[in-house]
């Protein structure tokens, strides 16, 4: 417990609070409340477990997990409104807990629950500051979430207003344009999978026009945002220091620090944002040039792709604050601890940095060592789990199947690895090894990727071959 509240709880600093600072106040209010008591358990036994890599605890950890399952179950047939915040930060440690034992979709087992939650609770004010700020985290998770279209808490996330979550200064205005995001980035999922089945009609141009308009008049909103705020409210830039700052990071010409986490985190989301929706405009605009249709776009595709890389170049120039490099002047922190509750904030925006397709190879290779060290560090597992999480940035290991890495180098050579396995340590670390250096050394290439085969069929040989029709480059798997 005091390992988890150091790192995820309170800040290096003496004096600083963190991205799970509404804890402490809220169990002292709570003392009896065995469903946050026994949340809490569980993610704080994870996290030992993760450090010490013992199996004996990595075995109590999944026993608190599943009392804690129980203990939710019958707090939510009987819950009351002074139950409300407390079980809220229940199911939101649960999912911290899932996180941190290797489930990268932490969202999705209870996302669901969250939603209805804060749906009962939209008409009421938070009580006190924890509970605003535990409020304002899940917010900002979900809207996060929402962005990544066609997700299973989009339906979810329809019905419950955001808007009516706690609000903080940079947010005026932005939680109706985040929406129009996430509605945007679901109608292109849902637009390209009738588009693919061939049951496009003239309705579905016609949608596809209006919800184009909808989405370049966002753009215009968020890319104007910024000029509508003080110049304190803006992130601080400070030159890129020469000491304690990883020198792959010299492809940005700036750091950007805040005077707090969640205030990283806030700026982090409207950059996200812009690369999510642009994205789909891209996507969009694709499936127009696929049809007669005729749309005359208002940005061309180098505007869209330069709006994009500069998000991307932003959010990659505030991560070194995130995770503690720097503090907030600029200063390099040499030999510090670093700062895990940033990290937990971070990673995410890193993976979305590292889905943008036409990524500098230097600045694609910088997200993967970075989402490999944090992973190291904080999460607790091995180089060649890592190396398969942040190829990606997306995926389950919780299911058996096979993990297929392809790369093309400069030369036209086509290297395939293939790694069969029920969990991540059964992944060969030598093939891990040798995928990273082709990637490292082989200068130019095409595509670097692997494929969870376990979602679409248990069988390994139909799956391959159901990877090879979708994959022609490479015929020979």
């Amino acid at each position: 417990m005091g390992y988890f509240f150091k790192n995820f709880v309170y800040t290096p600093s003496p004096d600083g609070l963190g991205y799970l600072q509404f804890l402490p106040d809220l169990l002292s209010t709570h003392p009896n409340n065995i469903c946050l008591r026994d949340s809490l358990n569980a993610v704080a036994m994870t996290s030992l477990a993760n450090v010490s890599s013992t199996s004996i605890l990595h075995l109590k950890a999944d026993q608190l997990y599943s009392i804690a399952l129980r203990s939710m179950g019958t707090a939510l047939r009987a819950c009351s409104d002074e139950d409300d915040a407390a079980l809220l930060a229940a199911v939101f440690l649960i999912q911290k807990r899932e996180a941190l034992s290797g489930n990268v979709n932490a969202m999705k087992p209870h996302e669901t629950g969250l939603v209805q939650l804060l749906r009962a609770r939209a008409p009421r004010k938070p009580q006190s500051e924890p509970e605003a700020g535990l409020l304002w985290t899940i917010h900002a998770r979900l809207q996060v979430r929402s962005m990544d279209g066609g997700k299973s808490c989009a339906d979810g996330l329809d019905a419950l207003d955001l808007a009516k979550g706690p609000q903080r200064p940079l947010q005026s205005g932005l939680n109706h344009m985040y929406g129009n995001v996430s509605k945007f980035c679901r109608d292109m999922k849902r637009l390209a999978k009738l588009n693919a089945d061939g049951l496009y009609s003239s309705s579905s141009l016609i949608e596809l026009s209006r919800a184009l308009d909808m989405a370049f008049e966002t753009e215009r909103e968020l890319a104007g945002w910024p000029s509508t705020l003080l110049p304190e409210q803006l992130p601080r830039e400070v030159e890129l220091a020469s000491g304690g700052i990883s020198p792959e990071l010299r492809f940005i010409s700036k750091l950007y620090t805040f005077p707090e986490i969640q205030d990283g985190c806030r700026w982090s989301v409207y950059w996200t944002s812009r690369i999510q929706l642009l994205g789909a405009i891209n996507e969009g605009l694709n499936m127009v040039s696929r049809t007669a249709m005729r749309y005359d776009s208002p940005l061309s595709r180098d505007v869209i792709n330069l709006g994009m890389q500069s998000a991307a170049d932003s959010i990659c120039s505030a991560v070194p604050f995130m995770i503690g490099e720097v503090d907030p002047e600029g200063r390099p922190l040499v030999g510090q601890r670093g700062q895990a509750l940033g990290a937990y904030f971070a990673t995410r925006f890193i993976h979305i940095v590292n889905e943008v397709p036409f990524l500098p190879e230097q600045q694609r290779l910088w997200t993967l060592d970075c989402l490999l060290k944090l992973g190291q560090k904080y999460s607790g597992w091995s180089q060649s789990d890592l190396w398969n999480e942040s190829a990606i940035g997306f995926g389950s290991y919780t299911q058996p199947g096979c993990l297929v890495l392809t790369h093309e180098g400069a030369n036209g050579r086509k290297t395939v690895f293939l790694f069969r396995g029920n969990n991540p340590s059964a992944l060969s670390e030598k093939g891990n090894t040798q995928a990273r250096r082709a990637h490292r050394n082989d200068g130019a290439w095409e595509q670097f990727n692997w494929y969870d085969m376990a979602r679409s069929c248990t069988d390994n040989g139909r799956a391959l071959t159901k990877h090879n029709a979708a994959n022609p480059l490479h015929p020979d798997i």
